[in-house]
């Protein structure tokens, strides 16, 4: 999934955000991780998307009072318990299928903006 550009301001193709998420789905089903780049509300002008900021793992589902959660590893870090692999790293399903959580410090807000496809 891709977010675009119009004035400055961010929106979603639906569809696709729809597809990325199945994705995930069968690939964790498959026992394989997945990369994501998220968005985290700095401008990113380095990347052909100008959304996506970082990159994080996500390693697996879990439903918790009625909402589905991603949980997610965040390799770029190197306080490993404490962020890179802290249980409540979760990036809750939207019903617009967007996936948002924070960040494992809590201070950004994560917004997945694409979805890198793994090697079969």
């Amino acid at each position: 999934a891709t977010f675009h550009q119009t004035n400055g301001k961010s929106f979603v193709m639906e569809k696709q955000t729809e597809t990325a998420v199945k994705y995930i789905d069968k690939q964790l089903l498959a026992g394989k991780p997945v990369m994501v780049g998220v968005d985290d509300g700095r401008t990113a002008s380095y990347n052909a998307d100008s959304t996506t900021e970082h990159f994080i793992v996500i390693v697996g589902k879990t439903v918790a009072n009625g909402k589905i959660y991603y949980r997610f590893f965040d390799p770029g870090t190197r306080h490993g318990e404490d962020k890179g692999f802290n249980p409540n790293n979760l990036l809750e399903l939207k019903s617009n299928f967007l996936l948002i959580g924070k960040n494992p410090g809590g201070t950004k807000t994560y917004t997945v903006a694409q979805v890198r496809q793994n090697k079969d």
